[in-house]
């Protein structure tokens, strides 16, 4: 309970930073993106990175139960955070390098989206296994069910328990 704390109070600073950041930069000269095609692409990798942010963040608050994955795919998104600003480099000034943006954007993505259904088909893996892992618990049995009247070993098999 306290992680989920955690990872939400980082969350929403990850998210109140980045929406600054984007509000700033646009009032920068050297870092203003043209409008038209540049200003669409820097738009769409921001608003696709803060929907898989949300998203991540809310899987990961009404998750019921704790998954070692589940920091792995966070963590991927928070770096995917990154690539606005990336874009924002690319788009910038007179001559902006769209082809590189929409190169980089559809890597990025491509492997972000490789990571999540790696880590859900990792996930599937894991439960199934899970099952197998448990120990299996022996029954204790009298030692005396093990001889006879006489105190003589007779034997240790099919024994039951009371």
């Amino acid at each position: 309970m306290k992680n989920k704390l955690y990872l939400s109070i980082i969350i929403i600073i990850v998210i109140a930073f980045s929406l600054i950041l984007g509000f700033v930069l646009d009032g920068m000269e050297n870092m203003a993106i043209g409008s038209g095609t540049p200003a669409a692409i820097y738009w769409v990798s921001k608003g696709l990175a803060l929907a898989l942010l949300l998203g991540v963040a809310l899987y990961v608050m009404f998750r019921k139960q704790d998954v070692g994955n589940i920091y792995i795919l966070l963590y991927s998104t928070l770096a995917l955070q990154l690539l606005p600003l990336i874009e924002r480099l690319l788009l910038r000034g007179d001559s902006p390098r769209i082809i590189w943006s929409l190169v980089i954007l559809f890597i990025v993505f491509v492997g972000y989206l490789s990571i999540v259904f790696g880590l859900d088909l990792l996930n599937d893996k894991i439960q199934k296994v899970e099952e197998s892992l448990k120990g299996k618990s022996i029954p204790v049995v009298d030692e005396d069910l093990y001889n006879d009247e006489n105190g003589q070993f007779v034997s240790a098999k099919n024994k039951k328990v009371d």
